[in-house]
């Protein structure tokens, strides 16, 4: 017997929340979540995703990001999918780039000039609500390209047909956790508060696997004795 081959299935969002309503006992196989209900479930993924971040940097939403800084500007804005800025470096030739290193909010604060001209050699992040802005000091006396490593954030789901912006291997842990916070909304947790625990120590126990498989190699979380089955 042959494999078929295809590494390429996913779930839409709206075969997440049915996976999730699923679980919870809220609908049955092959019944379809009424309008209601998907957009409470797809209200609830959104947020839900939207949450990883607080959980650390995951290597799927590690990207580059190249940047032109102007002569005499001390800081910009990055775009709005940017959450966090890794690392930096500034480009000085085709053949070198200078590693630059991160001051906190505190160390930047610090600077006695923070308008002192030069060759940028340290950055600053300023997380703001809606958009980070990147502080570079020296000041750079001419125009300096600068790449940078970011950690982005988590596409929205906008409509149920959408697949999510994550791996092919969190799905499970992702309509596991959607249920787990599905189930006070649905009235499980009150009718069958033993299934919304079970559910809910599942969904926790599966999310740390893939919390300690996705960080990078120096970062681990949590105990290799926990499996889930």
């Amino acid at each position: 017997m042959t494999t078929s081959g295809i590494t390429t299935g996913t779930m839409t969002a709206e075969e997440v929340v049915q996976a999730a309503m699923e679980e919870l006992g809220v609908l049955s196989a092959g019944e379809r979540a009424e309008a209601e209900t998907l957009a409470v479930g797809l209200r609830a993924l959104n947020w839900m995703l939207k949450s990883f971040s607080a959980r650390g940097v995951n290597k799927w939403r590690e990207t580059s990001l190249t940047i032109t800084l102007p002569a005499n500007a001390a800081s910009v804005a990055l775009p709005v999918w940017v959450e966090d800025v890794l690392s930096a470096r500034a480009v000085v030739s085709s053949t070198f780039q200078r590693i630059m290193f991160r001051y906190e909010r505190g160390q930047y604060n610090q600077l006695p000039n923070k308008l002192s001209p030069g060759q940028p050699v340290n950055f600053y992040v300023d997380r703001g609500r809606d958009v980070a802005t990147l502080y570079f000091w020296p000041v750079p006396n001419t125009a300096t390209q600068i790449i940078l490593d970011v950690v982005r954030v988590i596409d929205d789901v906008t409509d149920g047909t959408q697949t999510l912006d994550v791996p092919t291997k969190w799905l499970e842990a992702v309509y596991l956790g959607l249920a787990a916070r599905m189930a006070g909304t649905m009235g499980v947790t009150r009718v069958d508060p033993t299934t919304a625990q079970n559910i809910a120590m599942r969904a926790q126990a599966f999310e740390q696997i893939l919390l300690d498989e996705d960080r990078p190699a120096s970062i681990y979380m949590g105990s290799y004795d926990e499996r889930f089955f």
